[in-house]
């Protein structure tokens, strides 16, 4: 899928409150499921490369509790194929491809690039577009190797200078994956995108110039020069992308000023204290942000902010109040950029509906399976009173096998599982992980397993209440209407 401005990545909400009391024996509750200490000291025991520590248990607890909520919706028959639990789920998908259609509707308007631009940028040569045959030996290698390569390569440029068309050439011969199919083309850039010694050969070359045989840590190269009527197109297109970029950089500033985004005075405290508990935060209403006609509440920044990549959100948490200020700017012009494209009617098409549609109860069917939760016996077995114990079988036996490396990991669909956390009861103790680290920890702890494990105490939970939570934020994900998505 392209990506816009709007997204980077995604990311599932990790966190865990203690909301209610607790017998320290217990790790975490999740609907009417316990983790025991001594349980979560065994998971963490499996997992490769968990570290006996709070934020060790707290990776194992999350997936745990995403798999017992979904267990449970499972039991209580949530038809997941509703276009508002799909829509609500899949909402970073559905404001991605929103995103991707307003920007092209922009495009449309925008000037495009001249064939005199073209010609200017080609024969100024501050960018290139440069095309290479590789026959790989990489440094370091034996002389057998290198001279296996060199033979090769030899005979390779002779090819290309009895007139042997190069592309096809690169096809059939290049050991680079990454340009073979595309003829040996890597495509218009500036000069620095390659090792020095690449970057020196070609840009001495002129148009439709090839270079001796030469030699990087990669192996051996043959250079081109593709002449401007071989690449006018990815010029152009190099072009477009380049003023595009700025344009749109342009474009929301204006959208700022005309939309008289204010930042409130202490924005950048309220996101910090929201990041310490960002799943809390999803129902925090209040403002960081106004605008002509509207506001940015705290839910909506951190709703955004899940989508985008672990390292981005581990630097947020970290930033200064310069950082953290720019950042609600930024949520606050794609709040605003998504605000015109509800005014201009930008839907998704029926055809990336049923994608996103198909895509969800894909993920979900294959969750069911793993867990092994798929048939009707299931659900009618989680009916009879016994459903704490049932959930917490499945999902047992599930993180052992994950543990054990004989199952693949597969999250809980990434909107799904904020959406489960806000519908059901769920608690981390910290009481009860810091025993599950004192397990592992303390030899002499070993030896009283059995004790613990047959410790059965359980503290009280509280039962959902109401319905389904529906989208928070400025930019919900509408689910479309049947005859016009």
């Amino acid at each position: 899928m392209r990506r816009t401005w709007l997204w980077t990545g995604l990311l599932a909400l990790v966190s865990g409150c203690e909301l209610f009391s607790a017998h320290a024996d217990v790790a975490a509750t999740a609907a009417s499921a316990n983790l025991e200490s001594r349980q979560l000291a065994d998971l963490m025991s499996k997992v490769k490369g968990i570290q006996p520590t709070r934020a060790g248990a707290d990776f194992v607890i999350r997936y745990w509790t995403d798999y017992i909520l979904f267990a449970n919706a499972v039991a209580d028959k949530v038809n997941f194929a509703d276009s508002s639990v799909v829509s609500d789920a899949m909402w970073t998908e559905i404001t991605e491809m929103r995103g991707v259609a307003w920007h092209d509707t922009l495009l449309v308007h925008r000037a495009g690039i001249t064939d005199a631009a073209v010609d200017s940028a080609y024969n100024l040569g501050q960018i290139r577009a440069l095309q290479h045959i590789l026959i790989r030996a990489d440094s370091g290698s034996p002389d057998s190797v290198m001279a296996k390569a060199r033979k090769r390569i030899d005979a390779i440029y002779a090819q290309v200078k009895a007139g042997a068309n190069f592309g096809k050439l690169a096809e059939k011969e290049s050991d680079d994956p990454g340009s073979q199919k595309q003829g040996g083309m890597l495509g218009v850039g500036p000069r620095g995108r390659f090792v020095s010694q690449f970057d020196a050969v070609g840009w001495a070359l002129g148009p439709g110039q090839i270079s001796p045989v030469m030699k990087t840590r990669f192996g051996f190269h043959i250079v081109r020069r593709p002449p401007l009527s071989e690449v006018r197109d990815e010029f152009r297109k190099y072009l477009i992308q380049s003023a595009s970029a700025a344009l749109d950089s342009i474009y929301l500033d204006s959208l700022a000023i005309r939309n008289q985004l204010t930042i409130v005075p202490d924005a950048a405290k309220l996101l910090k204290d929201a990041m310490k508990n960002p799943e809390g935060a999803l129902k925090d209403q209040k403002p960081v942000a106004t605008f002509t006609g509207g506001v940015v509440e705290m839910s909506t920044l951190v709703r955004w902010a899940g989508a985008l990549p672990p390292q981005f959100t581990s630097q947020l948490r970290q930033g200064d109040d310069s950082t953290l200020r720019q950042f609600v700017r930024v949520i606050g012009q794609n709040v605003l950029l998504m605000r015109q494209a509800d005014s201009a009617g930008i839907r998704i098409s029926p055809e990336q509906w049923t994608e996103v549609h198909d895509l969800f109860l894909t993920q979900v069917d294959t969750v069911k399976a793993l867990l092994g939760i798929t048939g009707q016996g299931f659900v009618d077995s989680a009916a009879t009173g016994a459903r704490s114990e049932l959930l917490a079988a499945h999902v047992l036996d599930y993180m052992n096998r994950l543990g054990a490396g004989t199952a693949k990991l597969r999250p809980v669909p990434f909107q799904l599982a904020p959406t489960l956390r806000l519908r059901y009861p769920h608690q981390t103790i910290r009481s009860g992980v810091d025993e599950a680290i004192r397990y592992l920890t303390d030899p002499g702890r070993a030896e009283d397993s059995a004790t613990h494990a047959g410790n059965q105490r359980r503290g009280p939970v509280m039962q959902p209440g109401g319905p389904p939570p529906v989208p928070q934020g400025g930019a919900p994900a509408p689910a479309p209407p049947a005859a016009h998505p």
